[in-house]
């Protein structure tokens, strides 16, 4: 929960699996951007196990109900392009350019004033987790 309560925005830049609690640790962040090669499954049904890592509380605040449902219930992967389009990624990028452009994005967000910035973020992204 460190994670989720930083003032500053945080980014994700997931190249390769984002599965189980990988997901529910890029689901933290502010904004995900992935590679072509990213994978996302919320897979702990297959495990036997449910998730315990904040994903199920965070999945549907990102994705809607309906596809955090879908994707919890089976386990299944769904690719960079799926996530772009439900909104789990904010952009999907050739794996080469991956670290690039997520240091563009950090750039273009730290250079807006630092408090005018942690006050849009408590406003605008911010989610509580219950409890």
């Amino acid at each position: 929960m460190a994670l989720h309560h930083l003032e500053v925005p945080v980014i994700a830049a997931i190249n390769g699996p984002a599965i189980g609690a990988g997901l529910d640790l890029a689901c933290m962040c502010d904004i995900r951007i992935a590679s072509e090669t990213a994978v996302f499954a919320e897979s702990f049904v297959k495990l036997g196990i449910i998730p315990g890592d904040g994903g199920a509380w965070f999945l549907q605040r990102i994705v809607g109900l309906s596809k955090a449902a879908e994707m919890t219930f089976t386990g299944e992967p769904i690719s960079a392009a799926d996530a772009l389009a439900c909104g789990l990624v904010s952009r999907v990028v050739p794996a080469a350019e991956l670290m690039d452009a997520a240091f563009v994005l950090a750039g273009q967000i730290a250079a807006n004033p630092g408090h005018q910035l942690r006050m849009a973020k408590r406003l605008t992204v911010r989610r509580r987790p219950p409890g």
